[in-house]
């Protein structure tokens, strides 16, 4: 994660992965391309809970060293 909360690189399959996620917790939110080939992910309310424990699984394994050769 970079000083402003970004999180990169993120793979198709991290994409996937959240989509089903987010849709088996019932927690609506928005995908949203950026100019820059990114994704923007905003959840609001109750779903910004779910959105938190993915975010916390792609930063913790970021941070041990364990997500493959992707991150």
């Amino acid at each position: 994660m970079d000083e402003r909360g970004k999180i990169f690189p993120v793979t198709r399959h991290h994409l996937e992965d959240i989509d089903r996620f987010m849709w088996n917790s019932d927690s609506p939110f928005e995908r949203r391309p950026t100019i820059y080939g990114g994704v923007e992910i905003l959840a609001k309310g109750r779903a910004a809970i779910p959105l938190l424990f993915w975010l916390e699984g792609i930063v913790g394994t970021v941070l041990v060293g364990t997500a493959g050769p992707y991150l």
